[in-house]
């Protein structure tokens, strides 16, 4: 009898050992995944570029995380870039109504899959987010964001909300201070920069291509970039992008113009470098033409690149990557350019909102200048003493992005103490 239950107990230990298999392997399929709302534009670069640089630091630091983008835009363009850079990363797309409840298969299937819902950099709330958690009761945060300092004095519901957050990462101070100021109750507010300063990816083929084309040699160029009060979409209306700008918008253009070709034409008379004007969202190729590039006096005009097709991020890193000062109106191509190891100026607008602080809190506040106030002689003297002195830029830059980088890996063991649970 006592062999008999001893080969029972063997049968069964064996059974045993083999039925843990699929069950260890179970396991292994079903790990936390991280589900990524990103993409909010596909002709911005700025846009894309939030993207790819939260998708390289998500690589970096939580190598085995399974990754889902939910993309809220989407083209051809950016599909190949991504499927070239991040092929293990699966792309979905999809809204959701009013309840959180996904509109599209594969977005139901990838929330429902989700360990973690996760709202990348933007200006603004992630509506989308905030319903599904409320929905499924799905954990989720915001990585890298700006708000207004009004925000939760209009809109003070939003309290609540945001207080289910397992963590608000704000890429600026002064949103800091907001959320901090109304009493959120996330476990984890702190300093966050915008995942754009993630960024590596590159198409130097395509960009030494477009280069050599145009006589433009590494180190030998600035880039100019200019934000203009005009519509981007025909069928939207915001404030910063106004379907009928009025005549004081119109005016407030003008006038930036005005001083940024006084600096254009002070770099090519002084240094006899180079100039690019490049567009950081594709609406401004025809407005940089009409507003800097046509008024120029013929003499610098020469010495002048106008861009006049739009890109992806992979060719912009390349082109700022060779440039020597990458100055622009919009915060996103600054970001890509230090993410390069280029030096920046960012004269900015303060209806922009507060992501212009970005600079200023990683340390390059003397490169942060008000547009709109400052006359561009201040902004002339702000280039020429980054060209006098270019190795101390250079060493600038790799200071902040040393900092950004520390950050960047904070927040992520705050991720992965999510993910663990």
């Amino acid at each position: 009898m006592k062999y008999i239950l001893a080969a029972a107990l063997l049968l069964a230990s064996i059974a045993g050992m083999h039925s843990a298999e699929p069950a260890a392997a179970t396991v292994r399929q079903r790990r936390p995944v991280l589900l990524l709302y990103s993409g909010w534009q596909t002709i911005n670069i700025g846009d894309m570029g939030h993207t790819v640089g939260t998708l390289h630091i998500l690589e970096r630091e939580l190598p085995d995380v399974p990754v889902v983008w939910w993309a809220a835009a989407l083209n051809d363009g950016v599909r190949q870039l991504h499927e070239r850079r991040f092929p293990k990363v699966r792309i979905v797309q999809g809204t959701v109504n009013e309840r959180g409840e996904p509109d599209t298969a594969e977005l139901r299937e990838a929330v429902q899959d989700a360990a973690l819902i996760v709202a990348n950099s933007k200006p603004g709330l992630s509506t989308p987010v905030m319903r599904i958690a409320q929905h499924l009761g799905k954990p989720w945060g915001c990585y890298g964001h700006s708000l207004e300092a009004d925000t939760f004095m209009k809109r003070p519901e939003l309290i609540a909300q945001f207080s289910t957050a397992a963590f608000i990462f704000c890429r600026d101070m002064q949103t800091l201070a907001t959320v901090r100021k109304a009493g959120i109750a996330a476990k984890h507010i702190a300093f966050g920069p915008d995942g754009c300063f993630g960024i590596d990816v590159r198409d130097d083929a395509k960009a030494d291509a477009w280069l050599a084309a145009h006589g433009l040699k590494e180190r030998g160029f600035i880039t100019i970039m200019l934000r203009t009060n005009t519509p981007k979409h025909p069928e939207r209306d915001d404030p910063l992008n106004p379907q009928h700008p009025t005549e004081q918008q119109q005016r407030d253009d003008e006038m930036r113009a005005a001083k940024f070709r006084e600096v254009m034409t002070a770099w090519v008379r002084d240094t006899g470098l180079k100039i690019v004007i490049a567009p950081e969202v594709d609406k401004e190729i025809a407005h940089n033409k009409r507003l800097l590039f046509d008024p120029l006096p013929d003499d610098v005009k020469a010495q002048v690149v106008l861009r006049d097709t739009f890109w992806l991020p992979d060719e912009a890193a390349s082109v700022f990557a060779n440039a020597r000062i990458v100055v622009c109106h919009e915060p996103h191509s600054c970001i890509i350019a230090l993410a390069m190891g280029t030096p920046i100026l960012h004269p900015s607008s303060l209806i922009h909102g507060p992501k212009r602080e970005m600079f200023a809190d990683i340390g390059l506040r003397d490169w942060l200048l008000d547009l709109d106030a400052q006359p561009a002689g201040e902004i002339t003297a702000a280039v020429m003493k980054i060209h006098a002195d270019f190795p101390a830029a250079v060493a600038k830059v790799k200071a902040a992005m040393h900092f950004v980088t520390e950050q960047q890996a904070a927040t992520m063991r705050v991720v992965a103490a999510l993910l663990s649970r």
